[in-house]
């Protein structure tokens, strides 16, 4: 997956060296929906789940002005099946962040990660499902 960028804003696939930050994520949104004990992922898990058994896909969001590039968001997805409409869908889980939010990244950034290209896999993947 090739990263996406806009002024001073890049969006990148995620690895498991980010998993300190995916958790900091976590747990701030968390804090933000006054739910932080409902919290029971932890690094083990998302290394297993997500990285390992690929579950899910995370996408990062980083200030590249600064050095080195600071993230300031976050997205997770998957690939799910609806049985009522017949068809496969993305489902994009947990895309907020307060940073996301204070850089006021909104509806300009949303479609920018919308429209970011896929790696060969994800577009092979993309098309099994008929999308």
């Amino acid at each position: 997956m090739s990263s996406t960028s806009s002024s001073t804003v890049t969006v990148r696939p995620g690895t498991e060296a980010d998993i300190p930050t995916i958790m900091n994520f976590i747990t701030e949104l968390a804090i933000y929906e006054k739910e932080p004990d409902a919290v029971k992922a932890t690094p083990e898990l998302l290394k297993e789940n997500v990285f390992e058994k690929k579950y899910a896909e995370v996408l990062i969001a980083e200030d590249s002005s600064t050095s080195p590039p600071k993230p300031i968001g976050w997205a997770i997805y998957f690939f799910t099946y609806s049985t009522w409409t017949g068809k496969p869908s993305l489902y994009l889980e947990d895309l907020p962040s307060i940073a996301f939010y204070e850089k006021t990244l909104g509806a300009t950034r949303m479609e920018e990660w919308r429209q970011m290209r896929l790696d060969e896999d994800g577009i092979k993947r993309l098309e099994t499902l008929g999308l």
